[in-house]
């Protein structure tokens, strides 16, 4: 029989941005923003479908004293993530998501993949 979990259905927001400073021979990646927003649905005890937007912002690289060329780096993303979620326990899970773009503005031909997977860990501290 199926039950519908107890557990409610969550949506986040978060962001990060992240200032790179300089490398070997004054090469400095671009600083990058990121922005991920999404939710999980319940289907049962075990299971949860994951959903998530993500998008990145990176700036171009800086070539320092390297001479490489550096105009096609940076541009924006964003990335559809459909996801699911297998649960072992009330604190630990599995996780894996199929990430693909739905826009790209990027900063002329970059090698960047058409797709991606995403598969991870979670425990959960109950800190109160």
């Amino acid at each position: 029989e199926f039950q519908r979990s107890p557990r409610p259905s969550r949506l986040f927001v978060s962001t990060s941005y992240r200032v790179n400073s300089l490398g070997n021979r004054d090469y400095r990646f671009g600083d990058t923003w990121l922005l991920h927003a999404g939710g999980h649905y319940p289907i049962d005890e075990r299971f949860d479908l994951l959903g998530q937007f993500v998008s990145t912002w990176t700036d171009r690289d800086e070539a320092g004293s390297t001479g490489e060329y550096t105009d096609a780096t940076g541009g924006t993303r964003l990335y559809f993530s459909p996801g699911l979620r297998y649960r072992f326990g009330r604190l630990i899970a599995l996780y894996g998501y199929y990430q693909y773009p739905i826009y790209e503005d990027l900063n002329h031909v970059q090698l960047t993949a058409d797709r991606n997977l995403l598969f991870g860990f979670d425990y959960e501290l109950d800190l109160f």
